[in-house]
């Protein structure tokens, strides 16, 4: 029921819906086919075909990917679709390819945000 579950779970029907069934994707929750690390490791190898991974284990791979959970870096949604549908993601998919990965997409499973239990948290001031 989280962001990464329902993707995976609409691109496994969008694949079977427009190869007439001749493919499956297979969608495997709880760690079914190993947590973010080895699902990596698995696609370098060519054991597992696709997976959804957040940025903090790609970057283990392919460090530039940690600038994207900087906080405050994006002030808005669209704003950080805008950089990962440009230059940024190109170059990103770049660096990927080197390290044996394939990107296909890249989605905000939510923009960096911090939350307490004192006032909301809109500029980095309010952490104070």
């Amino acid at each position: 029921g989280n962001p990464k579950w329902d993707a995976s779970e609409l691109f496994a029907e969008l694949i079977e819906e427009g190869t007439n069934g001749e493919l499956r994707v297979d969608v495997g929750g709880n760690a079914q086919y190993g947590d973010d690390m080895e699902a990596i490791t698995q696609m370098r190898m060519g054991t597992l075909a696709f997976s959804t991974n957040s940025q903090g284990a790609t970057s283990s791979v392919v460090p530039q990917f940690s600038l994207l959970g900087l906080p405050f870096l994006f002030n808005s949604l669209p704003s950080a679709w805008e950089v990962m549908d440009g230059e940024v993601g190109d170059e990103l998919k770049n660096l990927s390819e080197e390290k044996g990965l394939v990107l296909l997409a890249l989605w905000d499973n939510g923009i960096r945000h911090v939350s307490n239990n004192v006032r909301p948290v809109e500029t980095p001031e309010d952490l104070n």
